[in-house]
């Protein structure tokens, strides 16, 4: 008489597919974002103080299509910079960073398709920042009012 199988196998394998994909998918998105490159060059690891925007929805674009990540990144402005932090369940390869606004080019509203985005354009960087225009224009304020105290 045969046996049915029982499925533990199985279930095994699933779970090391399913996790052997996240791993894959979490470093791609960073190497392919340039999160992994901004972070080699603004890696940051205390917590700055500032006012703090949870779970922001933002694009990294180096060239083409952008790397989106919903809801999964914290934004803290300060007088000095912005510190960009994502959910502990994306963290690989994904450190903190702080980008202070001396590295910033431009803040800039950008179309990308039909939708408008606020882009950071960072100082000898391919990879531009693009937020949410709510997000976007609290980020542009910073630069801006930092701008504005340095010629005062």
């Amino acid at each position: 008489m045969d046996t049915i199988p029982d499925g533990n196998g199985y279930a095994q394998w699933f779970l090391l597919f399913v996790a052997l994909f996240w791993v894959g998918s979490v470093s791609l998105m960073s190497l392919t974002g340039g999160w992994h490159r901004l972070a080699s060059r603004f890696r940051d690891s205390a917590a700055a103080q500032g006012e703090t925007l949870p779970f922001v929805s933002m694009y990294l674009r180096t060239g083409g299509l952008p790397v989106g990540y919903r809801g999964c990144v914290n934004v803290t402005i300060t007088p000095r910079g912005m510190r960009l932090s994502i959910l502990i369940l994306f963290r690989l390869l994904h450190p903190p960073m702080f980008i202070p606004w001396t590295a910033v080019e431009s803040v800039r509203p950008e179309d990308f398709g039909s939708l408008r985005y606020i882009a950071v354009v960072i100082r000898g960087s391919p990879t531009r920042l693009l937020f949410t225009e709510a997000v976007g224009r609290k980020v542009q304020e910073a630069f801006e009012a930092r701008y504005s105290t340095m010629t005062a």
